[in-house]
């Protein structure tokens, strides 16, 4: 099951749709131009559906384990603000907590106290004061140096813009603005106390992946993350053995050793990863769209662009010129479903963002000429 390779199906949990309305366009791929994961997996995992199993249930999206109470779950005959929603190029979708608006920002109406149409007229002040202390969800290989843009938003450091040094405490009495969690620790205890205050760079995983293989140096000898004494004896291995990291993450507890926990992620954790992907952060970025996802953050949030927080830091061997994606032939078809599919979340969230702030090429120059870039 989850070593195959890509297109075969695998098993999954019966499915009942909840959705009222559909996104447009092709569901063959992803905005990004890979292919989309979900009917691979047999699991749709955006907003509005739910795993189901002989009765409806809820999966859990608190504290505990993927599962939670059984709950009769049914779809509404309709959205009663369809016509001022899809004006305001929204669509309206029911999941776990009601019907809610997909294009909203991750900020929840719950956690700001302020209606989902009104978030956008808040001043970037406002809204990072509502998403402070900010608490960064690391998976390995999106991206380390954004630590450096949330170090430069205004007020998250009080005592300086350098880069704090030492143990977690000393980490939050220089920087208030920000929750120390330390490296790749899971976040399913924390996740109701962090709930809209957590931010995360993701990547197209078959590109993580192979990044992760080719970093030899940073866990000694061994590719990062290979916790296993006897080095992969290929790339393909090493990409079954290291799927599922960033469901895992988000579903799971545990360390900094978190990465070396090779048992592969269940459909009900990828289903409730996609949730809290989407229910509980205040900022989602993509590693592939990095200055956008800079110029995004600054436009949520505030604060001027910097040379710093665009530098290309950490870059792996056996790129193609000008960072180019990584050749995926030596995966043999395999593909990550389960982090494919947060990704592909992601993505839209990403998209939705970009729309709703505003956010282009065109409209980041001043960002990027503040940066040095243009």
């Amino acid at each position: 099951f989850y070593s195959a390779p890509y297109p075969s199906t695998p098993r999954a949990y019966p499915l009942q749709r909840l959705s009222v309305l559909r996104a447009p366009g092709p569901s063959s791929r992803t905005p990004m131009g890979f292919p989309s994961v979900h009917g691979a997996l047999g699991l749709n995992t955006r907003p509005g559906w739910a795993p189901m199993n002989t009765a409806p249930k809820q999966v859990g999206s608190g504290s505990g384990t993927a599962g939670g109470a059984s709950a009769n779950v049914r779809a509404p005959a309709g959205c009663t603000m369809r016509r001022l929603l899809l004006a305001a190029g929204s669509l309206c979708s029911t999941g776990a907590h009601g019907v809610h608006l997909v294009g909203a920002p991750a900020l929840s109406a719950a956690a700001s106290g302020t209606p989902p149409l009104e978030l956008r007229s808040l001043t970037p002040q406002e809204r990072l004061r509502r998403a402070m202390p900010l608490a960064r969800l690391h998976v390995p290989k999106c991206g380390a140096t954004f630590m450096t843009s949330l170090f430069r938003l205004p007020g998250v450091c009080a005592h300086g813009l350098d880069t704090p040094e030492g143990r977690d405490e000393v980490k939050n009495d220089r920087c208030p603005g920000i929750f120390w969690r330390g490296e790749h620790t899971g976040f399913r205890s924390q996740y109701d106390a962090l709930k809209n205050h957590a931010v995360i760079m993701l990547r197209q995983p078959e590109q993580r992946l192979i990044s992760g293989y080719y970093n030899v140096g940073a866990d000694g000898w061994q590719p990062h993350g290979w916790c296993r004494r006897a080095p992969p004896p290929n790339l393909l291995s090493y990409a079954q053995t290291a799927q599922g990291i960033a469901v895992k993450l988000l579903t799971r507890d545990g360390g900094e050793d978190l990465p070396c926990d090779h048992s592969p992620p269940s459909a009900e954790e990828t289903a409730l990863a996609v949730r809290r992907l989407r229910d509980g952060f205040a900022f989602v970025g993509l590693t592939e769209q990095w200055e956008l996802s800079v110029c995004l953050l600054h436009a949520m949030f505030g604060g001027p662009c910097h040379e710093s927080e665009l530098r290309v830091v950490h870059a792996g061997p056996r790129r193609g010129r000008n960072g180019a994606a990584y050749d995926t032939s030596a995966l043999r078809g395999f593909r990550d479903l389960h982090d494919g599919a947060v990704y592909e979340e992601a993505v839209r969230i990403f998209e939705e963002h970009k729309l709703l702030y505003d956010v282009s090429q065109s409209t980041c120059s001043p960002c990027f000429r503040q940066a040095g870039l243009a």
